[in-house]
Protein backbone atom coordinates (compact mmCIF):
# COMPACT_ATOMS: atom_id res chain seq x y z
CA UNK A 1 0.00 0.00 0.00
CA UNK A 2 2.97 2.33 0.55
CA UNK A 3 3.71 2.09 -3.19
CA UNK A 4 0.22 3.34 -3.95
CA UNK A 5 -0.36 5.92 -1.22
CA UNK A 6 3.03 7.61 -0.92
CA UNK A 7 4.12 7.93 -4.52
CA UNK A 8 5.36 11.09 -6.18
CA UNK A 9 5.17 11.93 -9.88
CA UNK A 10 7.28 14.08 -12.14
CA UNK A 11 6.54 15.38 -15.60
CA UNK A 12 9.10 15.04 -18.38
CA UNK A 13 9.26 18.26 -20.41
CA UNK A 14 11.66 18.32 -23.37
CA UNK A 15 13.70 15.51 -21.85
CA UNK A 16 14.02 17.22 -18.44
CA UNK A 17 12.16 16.32 -15.25
CA UNK A 18 10.06 19.31 -14.20
CA UNK A 19 9.34 19.05 -10.45
CA UNK A 20 7.50 16.50 -8.36
CA UNK A 21 3.94 16.31 -7.12
CA UNK A 22 2.25 13.98 -4.67
CA UNK A 23 -0.14 11.31 -5.93
CA UNK A 24 -3.53 11.88 -4.39
CA UNK A 25 -5.85 9.02 -5.39
CA UNK A 26 -3.74 5.87 -5.67
CA UNK A 27 -3.77 3.68 -8.76
CA UNK A 28 -6.10 4.30 -11.64
CA UNK A 29 -7.30 2.03 -14.38
CA UNK A 30 -4.62 1.53 -17.08
CA UNK A 31 -1.85 2.62 -14.70
CA UNK A 32 1.22 0.59 -15.76
CA UNK A 33 1.92 -0.30 -12.12
CA UNK A 34 -1.57 -1.73 -11.51
CA UNK A 35 -0.91 -5.07 -13.26
CA UNK A 36 2.17 -5.76 -11.14
CA UNK A 37 0.42 -4.81 -7.92
CA UNK A 38 -2.55 -6.99 -8.88
CA UNK A 39 -0.25 -9.99 -9.39
CA UNK A 40 1.38 -9.38 -6.00
CA UNK A 41 -2.03 -9.12 -4.33
CA UNK A 42 -3.30 -12.32 -5.94
CA UNK A 43 -0.12 -14.09 -4.82
CA UNK A 44 -0.87 -13.01 -1.25
CA UNK A 45 -4.47 -14.22 -1.57
CA UNK A 46 -3.30 -17.53 -2.99
CA UNK A 47 -0.96 -18.06 -0.04
CA UNK A 48 -3.75 -17.23 2.40
CA UNK A 49 -5.98 -19.86 0.77
CA UNK A 50 -3.18 -22.45 0.77
CA UNK A 51 -2.56 -21.81 4.45
CA UNK A 52 -6.27 -22.08 5.20
CA UNK A 53 -6.71 -25.28 3.22
CA UNK A 54 -3.94 -26.91 5.28
CA UNK A 55 -6.15 -26.55 8.37
CA UNK A 56 -7.71 -29.89 9.34
CA UNK A 57 -11.17 -28.27 9.64
CA UNK A 58 -11.17 -27.10 6.00
CA UNK A 59 -13.00 -29.55 3.74
CA UNK A 60 -12.15 -29.68 0.04
CA UNK A 61 -14.76 -30.05 -2.69
CA UNK A 62 -14.97 -33.79 -3.34
CA UNK A 63 -13.60 -33.42 -6.90
CA UNK A 64 -10.65 -31.33 -5.65
CA UNK A 65 -9.70 -33.30 -2.55
CA UNK A 66 -7.11 -35.57 -4.19
CA UNK A 67 -5.16 -32.66 -5.71
CA UNK A 68 -5.92 -30.31 -2.76
CA UNK A 69 -7.25 -27.55 -5.00
CA UNK A 70 -9.13 -24.86 -3.07
CA UNK A 71 -8.94 -21.97 -5.54
CA UNK A 72 -8.23 -21.17 -9.17
CA UNK A 73 -7.15 -17.78 -10.54
CA UNK A 74 -7.44 -16.70 -14.14
CA UNK A 75 -6.78 -13.09 -15.15
CA UNK A 76 -8.84 -11.08 -12.66
CA UNK A 77 -11.23 -13.93 -11.81
CA UNK A 78 -11.07 -16.16 -8.76
CA UNK A 79 -12.90 -19.44 -8.17
CA UNK A 80 -12.97 -20.73 -4.61
CA UNK A 81 -13.76 -24.42 -4.31
CA UNK A 82 -14.74 -26.17 -1.08
CA UNK A 83 -17.24 -28.46 0.51
CA UNK A 84 -20.30 -26.48 1.54
CA UNK A 85 -19.93 -27.03 5.29
CA UNK A 86 -20.16 -24.11 7.71
CA UNK A 87 -16.57 -24.44 9.04
CA UNK A 88 -15.04 -24.29 5.56
CA UNK A 89 -17.24 -21.35 4.58
CA UNK A 90 -16.25 -19.43 7.72
CA UNK A 91 -12.60 -20.08 6.91
CA UNK A 92 -13.10 -18.77 3.36
CA UNK A 93 -14.88 -15.70 4.76
CA UNK A 94 -11.92 -15.07 7.11
CA UNK A 95 -9.48 -15.13 4.19
CA UNK A 96 -11.67 -12.76 2.16
CA UNK A 97 -12.09 -10.44 5.15
CA UNK A 98 -8.32 -10.33 5.69
CA UNK A 99 -7.82 -9.68 2.00
CA UNK A 100 -10.62 -7.18 1.36
CA UNK A 101 -8.54 -4.13 2.24
CA UNK A 102 -6.33 -4.93 -0.75
CA UNK A 103 -8.88 -6.01 -3.31
CA UNK A 104 -12.41 -7.32 -3.37
CA UNK A 105 -15.68 -6.24 -4.88
CA UNK A 106 -18.60 -8.16 -3.36
CA UNK A 107 -20.96 -6.51 -5.88
CA UNK A 108 -19.16 -8.44 -8.64
CA UNK A 109 -19.02 -11.72 -6.71
CA UNK A 110 -21.40 -14.65 -7.07
CA UNK A 111 -21.66 -17.93 -5.21
CA UNK A 112 -22.63 -21.13 -6.99
CA UNK A 113 -23.91 -23.95 -4.82
CA UNK A 114 -24.40 -27.52 -5.90
CA UNK A 115 -26.01 -30.04 -3.59
CA UNK A 116 -26.66 -27.65 -0.70
CA UNK A 117 -30.27 -27.49 0.39
CA UNK A 118 -32.52 -25.26 2.49
CA UNK A 119 -31.09 -24.02 5.77
CA UNK A 120 -27.51 -24.96 4.89
CA UNK A 121 -27.76 -23.04 1.60
CA UNK A 122 -29.13 -19.92 3.32
CA UNK A 123 -26.47 -20.15 6.01
CA UNK A 124 -23.66 -20.24 3.42
CA UNK A 125 -25.08 -17.25 1.52
CA UNK A 126 -25.49 -15.31 4.77
CA UNK A 127 -21.89 -16.01 5.84
CA UNK A 128 -20.29 -15.03 2.52
CA UNK A 129 -22.73 -12.21 1.66
CA UNK A 130 -22.53 -12.87 -2.08
CA UNK A 131 -25.47 -13.07 -4.43
CA UNK A 132 -26.37 -16.56 -5.57
CA UNK A 133 -25.58 -17.38 -9.17
CA UNK A 134 -27.34 -20.08 -11.16
CA UNK A 135 -25.92 -23.06 -12.99
CA UNK A 136 -25.59 -23.74 -15.84
CA UNK A 137 -23.60 -20.66 -16.84
CA UNK A 138 -20.79 -19.92 -19.25
CA UNK A 139 -17.31 -18.85 -18.20
CA UNK A 140 -15.05 -17.74 -21.06
CA UNK A 141 -17.43 -19.50 -23.45
CA UNK A 142 -17.24 -22.85 -21.62
CA UNK A 143 -20.42 -24.12 -19.98
CA UNK A 144 -20.18 -24.70 -16.23
CA UNK A 145 -22.76 -27.16 -14.99
CA UNK A 146 -23.25 -29.23 -11.87
CA UNK A 147 -23.56 -32.49 -13.82
CA UNK A 148 -21.18 -34.23 -16.16
CA UNK A 149 -20.36 -32.72 -19.58
CA UNK A 150 -21.26 -35.02 -22.45
CA UNK A 151 -20.02 -35.12 -26.03
CA UNK A 152 -22.80 -34.56 -28.54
Amino acid sequence: MVCVTSCQFSINVNGELAGYFQGGRGLRQADPLSTYLFVLCIKILSRLFCKTSANQHFKFHWRCKKDKICHLCFADDLMILSKGDVNSIHMIRNVLTEFQDLYQNPNKSDIFLSGSLGVEREQIIRILRFREGELPMKYLGVPLISSRLKAV
